[in-house]
């Protein structure tokens, strides 16, 4: 689906930079992620064997002049366990765009944190109340998506 964007990322327009970003990423400390984490390169999870970096630096070059997968990476952390989704940006895009998707499964439960209209310290506030509401927050310990 189309979406109204101030610029042409994740297009062909932009994949020019893929190299010269991955260069700029080499030189930057990557590690291997401790949790599993999806890309919007294909939605699926970063590799976090040995050796994987280079791996990951293809990825992240790759996904700028690349459609995003995010329907797909959401599928696959619901797949995986996840039923908590937290928005942490200038807006509720894709809080909304997570909801779209899964927000048909009681179990799920999709927030976001910041929000111009609602402010920083109100929104933030909310998102906190939904994570406690949801029975979070409660002092155990979180479950890992395995």
């Amino acid at each position: 689906m189309p979406l109204p964007v101030s610029h042409a990322f994740h297009t062909s327009i932009v994949a020019p930079m893929t190299q010269p970003l991955r260069t700029l990423l080499k030189r930057l400390h990557f590690e291997l992620p401790r949790f599993p984490v999806v890309g919007n390169l294909d939605g699926d999870f970063y590799p976090m064997g040995p050796g994987s970096v280079p791996e990951i630096l293809d990825i992240l070059a790759r996904q700028m002049g690349s459609p995003v997968r995010f329907v797909r990476g959401l599928r696959r952390l619901y797949d995986a366990g996840a039923r908590v989704f937290v928005e942490v940006g200038p807006k509720k895009a894709l809080q909304g765009f997570a909801y779209d998707v899964l927000g048909g499964d009681a179990d799920v439960l999709s927030l976001f944190t910041n929000h111009p209209k609602f402010g920083d310290i109100a929104a933030f506030n909310q998102a906190l109340c939904g994570l406690y509401a949801a029975g979070l927050g409660t002092g155990q310990a979180a479950a890992a998506v395995a």
